[in-house]
């Protein structure tokens, strides 16, 4: 699950540039990943990093059970990175 959980984080700090795919407006790169990642039903639990009081509070706010907008995760699929792996990476 390591591995989804980075691939997850690639795409989202990749569209930095595309503010209208954030739900609702403002939402925060961190937020987004985190909710991007517990919109999948398969994963129970995130362990985001947690240096700062701000950032403990900001991911205790993702914690509410609200995932992406099925049209909002329509839209970064579009952005999805497919990558064959080589014999060196296994």
């Amino acid at each position: 699950m390591r591995i989804s959980l980075i691939r997850s984080i690639c795409v989202l700090s990749s569209l930095e540039g595309y503010p209208n795919l954030a739900n609702p407006p403002r939402m925060t790169m961190a937020e987004m990943a985190i909710r991007f990642i517990l919109s999948n039903h398969d994963v129970a639990t995130t362990i985001p990093g947690m240096r700062k009081l701000r950032n403990v509070e900001a991911n205790i706010g993702c914690s509410d059970g609200i995932g992406l907008k099925y049209d909002t995760l329509f839209e970064l699929k579009k952005h999805r990175w497919d990558r064959t792996p080589t014999q060196w990476s296994q």
